[in-house]
């Protein structure tokens, strides 16, 4: 941004007799002459157009206005405290009326300027809006403009804060400030324009009075010390213009708090008279945060608040040094967006490169989340210190986006599943065997879309592949304990089941059923033993020995659970003759067909009858009375 221009010589008001000198010619306040002490803000309160520090454009525009006579009746002056809003309609007032005639340029040396400087004019009017707000002083307002001025060319309004008028108030004013009488100028001036209806800013000329830039302050601040004859550290004023927001009254009203001790007083005193840390510190502290220092952060809240500074206000200092940090990011190292110049601009630009703007911008989220949480918190350090470890730690949270992006970093890959020890000399590991596809045990597997790894050991992959077709099967194998006994016997021990488990184990196809597998992925055959609770299992009988033991009566009774099927219960059903499951089968119809008593055969199955049965992976009624059949 192009640096201003110096402010002009600073005029001053005598404010007794209202009239300006120059700053060479200040005159003595005090209890020496007798004379009210006046505070810096009203004693050195701009008198003309050209003073008022940082509103070129504005007072141009008005100035042009003057010189033109192409004066609007109303102006509504807009923007926020201590920019010069009501200065300026007092040097209007003072233009329009001076006896030298309308002009730019007031002479403050006529009656009428001098009138309107010491606030005895009778024809110009300070209406402060936020306590005469009501309909009633509206039409008092009203009244009083209907008449000509007394002693002055034009009668002047000056309305404060005019967002305060109730809604009625505004209502009331509408006619009179669209069409006011020829000798009548309003000025309205407001710090919350989005306020004021539409209709009142339709009827007046809107100057927006932007903030007071820091060099502009800097410098005003400057010459009212030496025009006061005190000597005061640069750096102090600084300080104070960074501070005040772009309000040159708050900056003066700084000032003077600073001059009776500015003799010999540095920037380091100047903090703690203020109860801050500085924006050089500031700094320090988001240069530890983006370098994830905690102890920094922590030892940053400890002096904050030995030093006595508010918390919200430090953590505010903070907030606000972030915020030129983030403008530096998204509008380049050239913004004008950032006032801050010289070193500490390059300290800013720095601090810009070291962090990215997602994680200033969280780190911002966090301090406003703060500053407003504080308000309801007795024990305001707790807060500061929670808040500014979190600033710390701000790189180290992973965001919804990545997580969804996939950018997180990787979980901690888990231990792969210990397969079942083996003995070295294995049948299946011989030269002779088939050769198996080697698992290609150097190839790194991708996160999410490479198939698992295959096992080496043989029951492992027996295991995994009857999940296909027999996943009840394969649970309970999977829970077993793996005891190899030589290289040809292998035990599987279960612990105590029960119910349909147990009738599975039990079964002899299951055994036979298993070593098949076992034969197929080793090439050699392997006989397997099976343990329920530490018992071993029967050797299951072979060929038709096995169909008749099946069939016999004391396995109709262990298949039907304990009960007697030739015409007794099963599982609470009546078999002879009753009803199992809401078929009769007593020579009844079972899923459609005529069984005559006995168990449909597979191929006799209903369509329905066979979904069920690939559903559950189970026969409710398997051929000839045999047991259910395996999972």
């Amino acid at each position: 941004m192009a640096k201003s221009d110096p402010a002009p010589e600073l005029p001053e008001t005598d404010p007794e007799t209202g009239s300006t000198t120059s700053p060479e010619t200040v005159p003595e306040t005090g209890p020496e002459t007798g004379k009210a002490y006046q505070v810096l803000a009203r004693r050195f309160r701009p008198t003309s157009f050209e003073h008022v520090v940082g509103q070129e454009q504005v007072m141009g525009s008005l100035a042009s206005c003057l010189d033109q006579d192409r004066l609007p009746h109303a102006f509504l002056f807009t923007g926020s405290r201590g920019v010069g809003k009501t200065t300026s309609a007092r040097i209007l007032a003072r233009a329009v009326n001076c006896e030298q005639g309308a002009s730019s340029h007031p002479c403050g040396t006529c009656e009428a300027c001098l009138s309107i400087l010491d606030g005895s004019a009778s024809d110009v009017f300070e209406l402060d809006a936020a306590s005469n707000n009501s309909v009633d002083d509206v039409r008092a307002l009203r009244e009083q403009a209907g008449y000509a001025p007394l002693r002055l060319r034009r009668k002047v309004f000056i309305l404060d804060e005019v967002h305060m008028f109730s809604k009625a108030a505004f209502n009331a004013l509408l006619k009179i400030l669209e069409e006011p009488p020829a000798h009548v100028l309003f000025i309205l001036a407001t710090t919350e324009l989005h306020k004021v209806p539409d209709t009142v800013r339709s009827r007046c000329q809107v100057l927006p009075f932007r903030r007071i830039g820091e060099e502009d302050i800097a410098g005003r601040l400057a010459q009212i010390a030496e025009a006061e004859g005190i000597t005061i550290d640069p750096e102090i004023l600084q300080e104070i213009s960074a501070s005040c927001m772009g309000g040159m009254r708050d900056a003066e009203t700084a000032l003077e708090r600073v001059l009776p001790l500015a003799e010999g007083l540095d920037i380091e005193a100047y903090r703690r008279l203020e109860g801050r840390l500085g924006l050089s510190q500031a700094a320090e502290l988001v240069e530890a945060c983006l370098n994830s220092d905690s102890q920094s952060a922590l030892l940053y809240a400890a002096k904050a608040v030995e030093t006595g500074v508010d918390e919200r206000e430090c953590m505010g200092e903070v907030l606000g040094l972030l915020r030129q940090v983030f403008l530096l990011q998204i509008d380049g190292k050239d913004t004008v967006l950032v006032e801050a110049a010289g070193e500490f601009r390059a300290r800013l630009q720095a601090l810009a490169e070291l962090g990215d703007p997602v994680r200033i911008d969280a780190m911002m989220q966090l301090l406003i989340l703060a500053r407003d949480r504080i308000r309801h918190i007795d024990d305001r350090r707790i807060l500061l210190e929670l808040t500014l470890v979190r600033l710390s730690r701000v790189g180290e949270v992973v965001s919804l986006g990545e997580l969804h992006a996939g950018r997180a970093a990787p979980a901690a890959a888990a231990p792969p599943r210990s397969a079942p020890t083996t003995p070295a000399a294995r049948p299946w590991e011989k030269s002779s065997a088939p050769a198996a596809t080697p698992t290609p045990a150097a190839t790194p597997a991708a996160p999410a879309a490479d198939p698992a790894p295959v096992s080496d050991d043989p029951l492992a992959r027996c295991i995994e592949s009857l999940r296909a077709d027999k996943g009840l099967l394969a649970t309970l194998l999977g829970r077993a304990q793996v005891r190899w006994q030589g290289s040809d016997l292998l035990e599987l021990s279960f612990p105590a089941l029960k119910g349909i488990q147990r009738k599975l184990i039990e079964k002899p196809d299951t055994l036979a059923l298993l070593e098949q597998r076992l034969r197929g992925e080793t090439g050699s055959k392997i006989q397997v033993q099976l343990l329920i609770d530490g018992t071993p299992l029967g050797a299951a009988p072979a060929g038709g020995d096995a169909q008749k033991d099946a069939s016999g009566p004391a396995e109709q009774q262990a298949d039907s659970g304990g009960k007697d099927v030739g015409g007794k219960d099963v599982g609470g059903k009546d078999v002879g003759g009753k009803d199992v499951g809401g078929k009769d089968v007593g020579g009844k119809d079972v899923g459609g067909k005529e069984v005559g008593g006995k168990t449909p055969q597979d191929d006799e199955l209903p369509e329905l009858g066979k979904q069920a049965q690939d559903l559950f992976r189970a026969r409710l009624f398997d051929k000839e009375g045999e047991a259910p059949s395996a999972q």
